[in-house]
């Protein structure tokens, strides 16, 4: 199943709802993946922003502090 969430509240009860199924019934189904497409420093938010603004970011983009690996 595909599903694409977008900040409405709407959307994220759905998907709050999948997962909750999956952890309820133990059935592993792997229901929830996040498709990212990159990531940036955490140090970085305003060129991402311009980034997604001029339509560069095909994807998800993650924000990750420096200690993280990417």
């Amino acid at each position: 199943m595909r599903f694409v969430a977008r900040n409405g509240t709407d959307h994220i009860a759905a998907l709050v709802k999948l997962v909750d199924l999956d952890l309820d019934l133990d059935l592993d189904l792997d229901v929830v993946r996040v498709g990212v497409e990159a990531s940036r420093p955490l140090a970085e938010p305003a060129s991402v922003h311009r980034d997604a603004e001029a339509g560069r970011l095909p994807g998800k983009t993650i924000l990750l502090p420096e200690e993280s690996p990417a």
